[in-house]
């Protein structure tokens, strides 16, 4: 498997850029349906 990295600048607030992306529910929002999140606290991500 290939390891993806992005580096992002975001212009917002730490605390709001923590909050999109610590739940499963509001990545979903923003980013794609298909995530799940693993017994190991890390998360999954699928297009397609």
């Amino acid at each position: 498997m290939y390891l993806i990295e992005h580096l992002l600048h975001i212009n917002a607030p730490l605390n709001k850029v923590y909050e999109a992306i610590k739940e499963v529910e509001n990545i979903k929002q923003w980013y794609t349906n298909d995530v799940v999140e693993n017994s190991d606290k890390t998360k999954t991500f699928k297009w397609g």
